[in-house]
């Protein structure tokens, strides 16, 4: 059975960090983008009951 180096298997573990980091990362710039809007989906604007209400053709 063969050992891996200490450069090998610390070279590993940065690679899962990075990968999770990365990860942490691009959730909460999704969940940043996604609500950013005061709670709306992102890229689409709130509007109030009234205007919502009001009808346009």
């Amino acid at each position: 059975m063969s050992k891996r180096s200490h450069a090998a298997e610390t070279f590993s573990h940065f690679v899962i960090a990075l990968i999770g980091a990365t990860v942490i990362i691009g959730g909460a710039a999704w969940a940043f983008m996604a609500f950013d809007n005061g709670g709306c989906s992102g890229g689409i604007e709130c509007r109030t009951p009234e205007q919502m209400a009001q009808v346009n053709y």
